[in-house]
């Protein structure tokens, strides 16, 4: 099976007396990389963020042999539901067993503007600084620990994916 999506490393950290734990690499099937494909806009400066719930059935586990490694691969998303999308943010609400989150980072730079009447706006361009974010951002993070996530993942364009593990800091 060909892996045509980009993968993360997590760096080994030392846990008490358990050892090491393994070296984590992250992989989107191609069929969910096709689906997460054909979402993808990049002409849209006003597209919203899109969140994809992943339950225990949505992702394989792979451990090495030796145990220093796994490979995890994203099989398929369900759309979450989104109780705040912004072309910046979103909130997703998932499945109590769900565990981990896909997320996009869209393909614009947005700046907020405070308005005298209390309200916002957004003046949006497709690229520029914030465009593909392709990190997992404090707030990605504090979400997935706080969620006890197994596992976070970013789109950042149409074939780059980075993974997170809550816990793992590097």
């Amino acid at each position: 099976m060909l892996r045509a999506a980009w993968g993360v490393l997590a760096v080994t950290v030392l846990v008490g007396t358990q050892g090491p734990t393994p070296f984590h690499y992250g992989y989107i099937d191609d069929a969910t990389r096709a689906v997460l494909a054909a979402a993808w806009d990049t002409t849209d400066a006003y597209q919203n963020e899109r969140a994809y719930c992943l339950e225990p059935t949505d992702i394989r586990v792979d451990t090495s042999r030796d145990g220093r490694s796994e490979t995890w691969t994203v099989t398929h998303v369900t759309p979450g539901v989104t109780t705040h999308a912004t072309p910046m943010s979103v909130k997703v609400t998932c499945a109590r067993t769900a565990i981990g989150r896909l997320h996009t980072h869209t393909p614009t730079t947005c700046a907020v503007i405070p308005a005298p009447n209390g309200f916002t706006t957004w003046q949006c361009a497709v690229g520029g600084v914030g465009a593909h974010l392709c990190t997992v951002d404090e707030v990605d993070r504090e979400r997935a620990d706080h969620d006890s996530l197994q596992v976070s993942v970013v789109q950042c364009a149409r074939d780059a994916f980075v993974f997170y593990w809550p816990g793992h800091r590097g």
